[in-house]
């Protein structure tokens, strides 16, 4: 079972889908042995393309690079949940930023905002990248 979800596994998730990501934002962690922050988004593009940058909503804050955008799914038999299964969607790439108008109390100077949505590279474009991979590096 992959843990990076492939094409058509990919173009299943759907907009507004909850997503879950585990990063540093700001440096943080949740304590002193390290452990990433653990945040919800939801898929905020109208469609998953394999081949371009998809959008999640959420806070988005440095350090949010680089945090795998994940969903785990729970594995049935009969009815009865019997497992978990985390699939990997892709990764943060940037935030978005917004420029402000200038105003009075900025002597004309413009705001960046930083907005709640963020780009995401696709799982597809990873496992495109590895394949580039020479061989000796995957052993």
């Amino acid at each position: 079972m992959d843990l990076l979800a492939g094409k058509k596994e990919l173009e299943g998730y759907y907009f507004g889908r909850p997503v879950d990501t585990v990063g540093f934002p700001l440096g943080m962690t949740t304590d002193p042995s390290g452990f990433p922050i653990f945040r919800q988004g939801i898929i905020a593009s109208p469609s998953m393309s394999p081949k371009s940058v998809f959008h999640i909503s959420f806070q988005v804050l440095p350090g949010d690079s680089g945090s795998p955008v994940f969903v785990v799914e729970t594995i049935e038999d009969n009815g009865r949940i019997v497992g978990f299964r985390v699939v990997i969607l892709g990764i943060i790439a940037s935030a978005h930023f917004g420029k402000s108008g200038n105003t009075g109390t900025n002597a004309g100077l413009a705001t960046i905002i930083l907005t709640a949505v963020a780009d995401v590279v696709p799982s597809t474009e990873i496992l495109e990248a590895v394949d580039l991979l020479p061989k000796k590096f995957l052993e």
